[in-house]
């Protein structure tokens, strides 16, 4: 299948909460992908997938949860490490369901002309007190981060996989709430996430949850992780 008729396909899927929501989100999922990002909110009847790219697929464990379900896609931005994974995802997960734009949880979204995997052009998402900025970097975040939406995040997907490219003082200094945050990378690879954002959460004290080192990361609404035995694959 050829790359730019699946991206269209799974760019077209924006929602309302209305459409994908039945009511009862029970838990959100940070994969183990190795380095790239997949995040998953699980609900009664369905699944909302935010990215799907990294070095191997979360397999066993989210077929598992939401391959009898409905599924929805949301990619932040077209960089590889964030996307590759969607030919898995198609193969074995068929229910996928289109719903009407625009995308409510979506805070900020940039304009996407010209390159469309530049960590500039990620889509910003806040749901159910997660934030997950995708890549966006400090310059972006500096346009969003005065939102009154993510005063209330208790979670932090940090950007751009812990990068000393994102996750700006600035940016921390508006999440009153937050309590935990996400690192979904391999050090060995891009040294994420950099000790420069770690420090800044440190002194927040705002611990940090790394899928290398936890595996999958399983948050509940009522603010309590759990973490899965798997930590060398996806399953």
């Amino acid at each position: 299948m050829k790359v730019s008729y699946l991206i269209f396909v799974l760019a077209s899927m924006m929602l309302f909460p209305a459409g994908i929501s039945d009511g009862l989100v029970s838990t959100y999922v940070q994969w183990n992908i190795g380095q790239g990002s997949w995040g998953t909110y699980i609900e009664t009847q369905s699944c909302l997938h935010i990215d799907m790219g990294g070095d191997f697929a979360p397999s066993s464990s989210l077929l598992q949860r939401c391959r009898n379900k409905k599924n929805f896609v949301i990619l932040t931005h077209y960089d590889r490490d964030h996307i590759n994974l969607q030919y898995w995802f198609r193969r074995y997960i068929t229910k996928l369901a289109k719903a009407p734009r625009p995308l409510s949880i979506v805070i900020f979204q940039p304009s996407r002309n010209g390159n469309k995997s530049e960590n500039s052009k990620s889509l910003v998402i806040f749901y159910h007190k997660t934030l997950n900025p995708g890549d966006s970097t400090k310059k972006e975040e500096l346009l969003w981060s005065y939102s009154h939406q993510i005063k209330n995040a208790e979670v932090l997907v940090l950007g751009h996989h812990g990068s000393h490219t994102s996750t700006s003082v600035n940016l921390l200094q508006q999440l009153k709430s937050l309590k935990w945050s996400i690192s979904s990378a391999r050090k060995s690879k891009y040294n994420h996430p950099h000790q420069e954002v770690v420090k800044r959460l440190k002194q927040l004290g705002i611990p940090v949850l790394k899928t290398e080192s936890w595996g999958n990361i399983y948050y509940n609404l009522k603010g309590r992780y759990s973490i899965s035995k798997s930590l060398a694959t996806g399953s």
